[in-house]
């Protein structure tokens, strides 16, 4: 049987795991030269921050290095990180780093999570409308905290 290299390649990869059963997903925060703050998902933090170090991580942290990590907030599944991801994204660096702040220390059981968060990892079901206008001072220029 002959195959074209595309079909080859095609059935040759490893089929890509997006969602490793029974790991947490995590949103992010990484603290970047210049002072801005980038937001990411991942199931290890430590190692996604190395391949940002490495420059193979996302195009905007080989341009901007990532100097440490803020936070790191932990979500059940795949999906409830990349909501709370969107949402963190639309904030500026200094509300970035409130939320930050606000979270530090703080474990996904222990019952107190960011306010911005909260919904999302309580896994509530709702959309990311919803999420936005039941969260106090995502359209605003300062979070509630």
């Amino acid at each position: 049987m002959i195959r074209s290299s595309a079909t080859a390649a095609a059935t040759d990869q490893q089929p890509k795991n997006d969602d490793p059963a029974g790991k947490s997903w995590f949103v992010y925060l990484l603290e970047c030269a210049g002072g801005s703050v980038y937001t990411g998902i991942a199931v290890d933090v430590e190692q996604r921050l190395q391949l940002h170090l490495a420059g193979k991580g996302a195009r905007y942290t080989r341009m901007h290095r990532p100097l440490r990590i803020l936070a790191q907030f932990e979500f059940k599944d795949r999906g409830s990180a990349s909501r709370a991801e969107y949402l963190v994204k639309q904030l500026s660096a200094q509300q970035k780093r409130q939320l930050a702040a606000q979270g530090a220390g703080r474990t996904a059981t222990d019952g107190r999570d960011a306010p911005l968060l909260a919904p999302i990892r309580a896994g509530s079901g709702r959309t990311v409308t919803e999420l936005e206008s039941a969260t106090p001072g995502l359209d605003r220029s300062c979070l509630d905290l």
